[in-house]
């Protein structure tokens, strides 16, 4: 029951509340269950009983799926099954490395769970939506520290807080008052530090001049998005919101896909849009926006061969060819088709008719990242759940950009907690790479984080509106982290690694 109970309280403190800094009370909860395993069966069951109750809570919101097909359920259940083998092995593998090393239980949950979230940000299968981090970027203040460490610190320092006072409670029932209240300072300071030392930790650097955001949310329904016969009237709803958003703004952002109908061109020739040059000559601003972006070429008098991406494109005044970019993290199976490259999937030669591609699995990785130009603005585009990627917010940052967009289309989750969990990531990215990121969002929420994290402005859900803001590009040089990556996790390795070393030596020795 304890372990359920730690589940629960885990999903309650991650999910969009404001409570995530105290997650170690969900790790102290669980720590107390682990003191009674005393097998490897226990251990599987208990990380079985965690992830379930974890999950079952923290992936709720696929339930507003239901309004489109009941596979709704069937996603539920399997984002929960997605999670028992990682819970598993977190608890099974700091038992067995208790045994086997010496090395407390308690550290080694710590240590393997930050782990096991890096390889959640890998393979063409990874969702790294559930990384203790994100649940935090409400309160980034808490994250002043992962501009050196990486998000991944925050599971093994959050654990150790809670090893902590697990052990000034075993010794206050023992009756060494003096050594609990020891241990509890110390625990409680441990985890108040990222905190009170954060004004220090931000620096002060010689800021760039002021740009003046307007972020369109037209809020189109997810079947006016795919209905053709609907895309006059949103083009019609969209250029009359940017006419009225480009009005003492220096940039205008559109969120994900927000473009009516796609953008083709041939791939002999450079990109162009000539619908969005025209708009953006007429305001005089430029204007960022992402789009289904469709290359083709003809090779054959009857077949069409080409690439579809999801994409985002800088439309400047005056204007004619544009520099774009195409979402390289497809979301498994409803954008792209999983290890692609390794099974010979190419959706770009699929048999068929000369219509541009729809189907499910059909879009293409864009080629490379691109850094889009606005005045001092240097801007790196994250679309959708690419902002879940810590390493390609990195790359964007190592390559030059300021400021990072994130363009999104919530309009699937309607009121549900997903949007608002969602934008949290906003603040995660920023503090980590001391950056600003502005969030353009179809049905919300849109906001403007400044590069410490701290949202200073942002709309509410399911509303068409502009949400203007104002953005200081970061002149600071990329943070330790971004330089340096996951070395906490490589360190994290390092010590399983010399604790199994030292318990060989231990047996032979014994």
């Amino acid at each position: 029951m304890l372990a359920f109970v730690a589940g629960l309280v885990g999903a309650g403190l991650w999910l969009p509340f404001g409570l995530a800094p105290f997650y170690w009370v969900a790790f102290l909860l669980f720590l107390l269950a682990f003191r009674h395993v005393r097998n490897s069966r226990q251990a599987i069951k208990l990380g079985v009983v965690v992830g379930i109750a974890r999950y079952a809570v923290a992936a709720h919101f696929l339930l507003a799926l239901l309004r489109y097909s009941p596979l709704a359920i069937v996603f539920y259940l399997l984002a929960i099954v997605y999670i028992l083998p990682f819970a598993i092995l977190e608890s099974w593998g700091a038992f067995w490395l208790e045994r086997r090393t010496g090395l407390p239980r308690a550290v080694g949950f710590g240590l393997i769970w930050a782990i096991l979230e890096k390889v959640r940000t890998l393979s063409d299968l990874s969702f790294p939506a559930d990384l203790l981090a994100h649940g935090m970027g409400s309160s980034p203040d808490w994250l002043a520290i992962t501009a050196w460490t990486g998000p991944f610190v925050v599971p093994t320092w959050m654990c150790l807080v809670a090893a902590g006072l697990l052990a000034s409670w075993i010794a206050w029932r023992g009756g060494h008052r003096a050594r609990a209240a020891l241990l509890a300072v110390c625990a409680l300071a441990g985890w108040l530090t990222p905190r009170l030392a954060a004004p220090a930790l931000a620096g002060d650097p010689e800021p760039l001049p002021a740009m003046r955001v307007s972020i369109v949310q037209p809020f189109a329904t997810v079947d006016e998005k795919k209905d053709p016969r609907q895309w006059p009237r949103l083009r019609e709803r969209i250029w009359r919101m940017t006419r009225k958003a480009a009005q003492d703004a220096d940039l205008v952002l559109w969120p994900e896909s927000a473009r009516p109908g796609p953008v083709i061109w041939r791939t002999a020739e450079p990109f162009a849009d000539q619908d969005l040059s025209e708009l953006a000559t007429e305001v005089g601003v430029p204007i960022l926006y992402g789009a289904d972006l469709f290359a083709w070429n003809r090779t054959e008098a009857r077949r069409r061969l080409g690439k579809l991406y999801n994409g985002a494109a800088l439309a400047t005044p005056g204007a004619v060819a544009h520099t774009w970019y195409g979402k390289q993290r497809l979301l498994p199976f409803a954008e792209g088709v999983p290890f692609a490259d390794l099974i010979g999937w190419d959706p770009s030669k699929r048999k068929g008719g000369d219509g541009y591609l729809t189907l499910l699995g059909n879009f293409t990785p864009g080629p490379r990242p691109t850094v889009f130009e606005v005045g001092a603005a240097r801007i790196g585009v994250l679309i959708c759940y690419e902002g879940m990627y810590p390493q390609l917010a990195r790359r964007y940052r190592n390559e030059g950009a300021n400021l990072l967009v994130v363009m999104t289309n919530d309009a699937w989750w309607g009121r549900s907690v997903f949007p608002s969990w969602h934008a949290t990531m906003a603040g995660t990215r920023a503090r980590e790479l001391d950056v600003p990121v502005v969030r353009a969002a179809n049905s919300g929420v849109s906001s403007v984080a400044d590069r410490l994290g701290h949202v200073r402005t942002r709309s509410g859900v399911s509303e068409t509106t502009i949400l203007r803001g104002t953005v200081r590009p970061s002149s600071s040089p990329p943070t330790f982290y971004a330089v340096h990556g996951d070395w906490l996790v490589g360190l994290d390795l390092l010590i399983i690694a010399l604790a199994l070393v030292f318990g060989i030596f231990r047996r032979r020795a014994a």
